[in-house]
């Protein structure tokens, strides 16, 4: 495993402890989500009925890193979790300490 996965995936374990301890976790299949040619999800959960996807990266500049395909996607999997479940889903981006939010509903 490369040292950037490693990395990613303990960011992914300390958000995920962080984020599910104060609210309510969500799980989301990501082979349903591959199924329909969608981005997986990183974490999320439910807040004030509304759903978070979070997505972790290790690096500083986070969401610039990603290319317009992930992004794509990204916004693909939080447009289908919304239309299924009619709730607004806000996708979120998490880097270091600072995230940044993007709704849909």
């Amino acid at each position: 495993m490369s040292k950037n996965i490693a990395k990613g995936n303990l960011n992914e374990k300390i958000a995920s402890l962080n984020y599910h301890n104060q609210n309510k976790a969500l799980l989301i299949s990501s082979k349903l989500l591959r199924t329909y040619d969608l981005g997986q999800v990183d974490l999320s959960y439910i807040k004030n009925g509304r759903i978070h996807l979070v997505e972790v990266k290790s690096s500083q500049t986070g969401i610039s890193h990603l290319s317009r395909r992930q992004k794509h996607r990204i916004y693909n999997s939080a447009d289908f979790i919304a239309q299924i479940l009619d709730v607004e889903v806000q996708i979120n981006y998490l880097n270091g300490c600072q995230m940044r939010g993007h709704s849909l509903t």
